[in-house]
């Protein structure tokens, strides 16, 4: 996950890895499973925006780019790794 924007403009990069039966994992699951392709985010002045990806170790399962306020499932995926 990657998070820019604001007043200051810092871009923010945090990776990690949510273990099968959390609660982040389960976010992350639904995500797969339940959301559609986001289109592009809307641009919002001193918004953050998110890019936001799950992989498993074959490779990128989902990507999407988004802006607050964030999905639920994907703040719950965030909150995990952070």
């Amino acid at each position: 996950m990657s998070q820019s924007g604001g007043v200051a403009g810092i871009k923010r990069v945090t990776e990690g890895e949510v273990a099968p039966g959390s609660i982040g994992h389960a976010a992350a699951m639904r995500l797969l499973e339940d959301a559609p392709p986001a289109g592009p985010p809307r641009r919002r002045p001193d918004a953050f925006r998110y890019d936001v990806s799950i992989d498993d170790p074959e490779g990128e399962l989902w990507r999407v780019t988004l802006s607050d306020p964030l999905p639920d499932d994907v703040a719950t995926l965030l909150d995990a790794i952070s």
